[in-house]
């Protein structure tokens, strides 16, 4: 064997004896993880005396260095566009990986720009204040919309027989039932195991918390009911603070203007109009996308979450990199391995600072969480205030049972903490979900389209039904 060969084939078994010993040192018996630290260590040094003595070796020449310096330069552009890749088409997945505040109109959001100034309904009816609801009247093959705006097969009265046996439900498009039929819908399912009781789904497919306590306010308010199911998403919590959804997540399919909740520096809470109230604002949209994606990002909470500082961290190495250290829990085993003695997920935070829709979102002290909390507390008192008896149902998605499935705690914890501490009444549908299908969590056995299927549907009814405590 050459001595080159001889040199690679110790180097891989180097680098396998570090991150073999990375990945799996949490699995590994109390007794054994000195001896791993140790031969981590020694692999460590192995690699650096290696390197240094093959510096030493290489004859510089200035041709030599001007090959390297190409040879490199091609690599960093092969990986910029393998993570480029790699980030649009699993941004469609998890948002946690999305790309975030370009200036460009996806083909998607100018053909839905178009719909609209042409007339047409696209993925929902404008709104000038809640941005979008659902089309009055639409029907399309199992999903009926009805004339008063409510996913239903029929009309309801608006002072009901007995106030004390209706249920609004105001939420998203888990509230609404994408993906199913009218009949397996959570509401509906709710109808079939309280007769007589009606609850009239006013969910808004891709709309945030912001969107449904406006709409609660503006229509859903009209009808008489004593208790409301505020659904919450866990993806809703980044679309609550933001004006324009592909600034979120650019494969959104609601390429849509928003009201949304805000926090200035000094904790003062406030609900931002909707950015764009008539079709001509969309006609400047398609006139000039980049000027006036410009001026709504100058609004979005990539700008003001920074206190008026646009802050976008868009390199795909970097954030390629960054969520896969996340999805391997790098961060929690590098810890681990150094035995607690170097805080390395401080670290990890600091360099994913720039992702204001990333999982710094969720701290208790960003702008964001507590623009959210801001909004909960809005939403729970106008309830309170109208008489009614608020619940919080927390619907988590299938980049929540991932993280279960990978031993991560749940990343909406602290929003727990803040409805417990409020003292506001809620359920986590994931408790739930666990309890019933943790021998089948794949996403076959619970979703359609990323979204509850029916008999998911009638478990979340049931659960909702047990934590109203309904006579």
């Amino acid at each position: 064997m050459k001595p080159l060969d001889v040199t690679m084939s110790r180097v891989s078994g180097a680098l396998t004896v570090v991150f073999g010993m990375l990945l799996g040192f949490p699995l590994l018996p109390t007794a054994l993880r000195w001896p791993a630290r140790v031969a981590v260590l020694c692999a460590l040094a192995w690699l650096a005396f290696a390197l240094v003595r093959g510096l030493r070796r290489v004859k510089w020449s200035a041709k030599g260095v001007v090959f390297s310096g190409v040879l490199l330069a091609l690599m960093f552009a092969a990986t910029h566009l393998l993570c480029f890749v790699f980030m649009k088409v699993m941004g469609a997945r998890d948002d946690r990986l999305a790309l975030r505040g370009e200036l460009t109109l996806t083909p998607g959001g100018r053909e839905q720009a178009e719909r609209l100034v042409a007339g047409g309904v696209g993925e929902g009816g404008f709104h000038p204040r809640i941005g979008w609801v659902p089309h009055a009247g639409q029907t399309m093959p199992g999903t009926t919309v009805s004339k008063q705006g409510i996913r239903a097969t029929r009309e309801y009265p608006a002072v009901p027989l007995e106030r004390d046996k209706r249920v609004l439900c105001m939420g998203d498009s888990f509230t609404f039932g994408v993906g199913v039929t009218d009949g397996q819908t959570y509401p509906h399912h709710a109808e079939e195991l309280k007769p007589g009781w009606e609850w009239l789904n006013f969910g808004i497919p891709g709309a945030c918390l912001t969107q449904a306590c406006l709409h609660y306010m503006e229509n859903a308010r009209k009808f008489d009911g004593k208790y409301v199911v505020i659904g919450f998403m866990t993806n809703d919590a980044q679309r609550t603070v933001n004006c324009y959804r592909p600034f979120v997540n650019r494969t959104s399919g609601m390429a849509m203007t928003k009201p949304f909740a805000f926090i200035d520096d000094a904790g003062n809470f406030d609900i931002k109009p909707n950015p764009y109230t008539s079709i001509d604002d969309y006609r400047r949209l398609l006139a000039d996308p980049t000027a006036e994606l410009r001026a709504l990002l100058r609004q979005d909470y990539l700008t003001w979450g920074r206190g008026g500082r646009q802050v976008v961290l868009e390199n795909p190495v970097v954030r390629t990199f960054l969520y896969a250290g996340n999805q391997l829990r790098i961060p929690v085993k590098l810890e681990a391995l150094l035995n607690n003695s170097v805080p390395v997920r401080p670290l990890f935070k600091m360099l994913a600072a720039g992702d204001l829709y990333g999982d710094e979102f969720w701290a208790e002290d960003s702008k964001g969480f507590r623009a959210l909390c801001g909004m909960f507390d809005f939403f729970h008192s106008t309830v309170i205030k109208d008489g009614r008896i608020p619940l919080i149902a927390i619907i988590p998605g299938p980049h929540d049972i991932d993280d279960f499935k990978r031993g991560d705690p749940r990343q909406y914890e602290t929003l727990l903490r803040f409805l417990k501490q409020r003292g506001y009444r809620h359920l986590d549908f994931l408790d739930t979900l666990l309890a019933k299908h943790r021998d089948d969590l794949s996403e076959q056995a619970l979703f359609v389209v990323r979204h509850y299927q029916g008999q998911v549907n009638r478990e979340l009814a049931q659960e909702i039904v047990k934590a109203l405590q309904l006579p």
